[in-house]
């Protein structure tokens, strides 16, 4: 059993670390560039990698289309950081808390930018 739950372990991990790499860009998000990642699920450990790689990004997130109409987002921000993700997604008719939050917005209400044009560093 041990031995199934470290592949399971394992296999997520890739999985997360897979979006990160090939599914991740930049949006503005109420005036913020952000690391975005199109992402179903793990949200908050897609999340987590993308602050993890870009540590002066504000914030992150993750999002996906629901429909041709309605796009979902989940926004995660450090505990350390002064923004609050909740009173942004509040902006866009959605809530959370301090370091959570999550809306759903039309496709074109989101800009994204560029992985070229992005102004973070990537950790090392």
């Amino acid at each position: 059993l041990n031995v199934a739950g470290a592949v399971v372990s394992q296999v997520k991990n890739q999985l997360i670390n897979d979006i990160c790499d090939y599914n991740h860009h930049f949006a503005d998000i109420d005036g913020n560039i952000v690391p975005v990642a199109n992402a179903s699920v793990y949200w908050s450990d897609v999340t987590t990698e993308l602050l993890k790689r870009y540590p002066n990004a504000p914030f992150a997130a993750a999002y996906y289309y629901v429909d041709c109409n309605t796009v979902k987002w989940s926004l995660r921000s450090r505990k350390e950081e002064s923004i609050n993700v909740a009173e942004i997604s509040k902006k866009f008719g959605g809530g959370g808390h301090k370091d959570s939050g999550g809306f759903s917005s039309l496709p074109n209400e989101i800009s994204f930018i560029k992985k070229e044009d992005n102004v973070f560093k990537k950790a090392s």
